[in-house]
């Protein structure tokens, strides 16, 4: 009962912070919101990405409370697109997945800026996949990606009745769902070299349905090129990451600026 109502406070705080702190960055395709939380003691960044939520709510940022006592900066990427405001897994339409692009642009800017030296990507189900996805797309540049039941092969996962709509925004509606179905089940495999050397820190339970469906494939890739520690609880539900990841996903940020 108090994690479910911690989560409540979460996402009360996270509305006030983005009424606060809310920014826009824009290229010619894409127009992407995030909040950004300098830390001048720090020269390290977590870029966190957003789970999906339910049917009927649109996008929200997570995790703000969880990491506001630790100094680090911390750079929240809002995905928000398609017809329900739900995301598109940080990707766009098929085939220039122009998100995915103003999202490795936004983050390569403001690392630049500030000149960090370490860069971890965080998020949980939608986020850990997007997290893993764009840390693969920047090939070496990210130190570290803290992950909770994200999915792995999204073209099946999308295919459910409550993510179609998702689905159709990312295929758009010239395209053979055949084909875009084969490309999202293998857009991070294909390029899941470019993780070699990124460590990856894997929260799942085995008793709900990510494990069997995703996450086994997952390990057995990553697991042959690169370091994985696997974090486990017992839960059936998969909303339920929201509440079993947050302890690992401080304690491992707290462990990783500490070195």
């Amino acid at each position: 009962m108090m994690k479910k109502v911690k989560k409540y406070i979460d996402y009360a705080l996270s509305l006030v912070s983005k009424a606060i702190r809310e920014k826009k960055y824009r290229n010619e395709n894409s127009t992407l919101k995030y909040l950004f939380y300098p830390c001048k003691n720090s020269k390290d960044m977590v870029v966190v990405f957003s789970a999906c939520t339910r049917v009927g709510i649109p996008a929200r940022y997570n995790y703000i409370r969880t990491l506001d006592s630790i100094e680090v900066n911390r750079l929240y990427i809002l995905d928000d697109e398609g017809e329900d405001q739900r995301g598109s897994y940080y990707l766009g339409q098929y085939p220039e997945f122009y998100t995915e692009k103003a999202v490795i642009e936004l983050i390569t800017k403001v690392t630049d800026k500030y000149s960090f030296e370490n860069l971890y990507f965080a998020g949980s189900s939608k986020g850990g996949w997007s997290a893993l996805n764009i840390a693969a797309s920047m090939e070496g540049r990210v130190n570290a990606v803290i992950i909770g039941a994200p999915q792995y092969k999204l073209g099946q996962y999308l295919q459910a009745p409550a993510n179609m709509t998702t689905l159709n925004f990312v295929k758009g509606f010239l395209f053979d769902d055949e084909i875009v179905i084969d490309e999202l089940d293998n857009h991070i495999r294909n390029k899941i070299r470019g993780l070699q050397n990124t460590k990856v820190y894997l929260h799942y339970s085995k008793q709900e349905h990510t494990f069997d469906e995703h996450i086994i494939y997952l390990l057995n890739d990553l697991k042959q090129i690169t370091s994985v520690d696997e974090n486990t609880a017992n839960y059936s539900d998969h909303q339920d990451v929201s509440l079993y990841f947050p302890k690992y996903l401080k304690e491992t940020v707290n462990m990783l600026i500490k070195r």
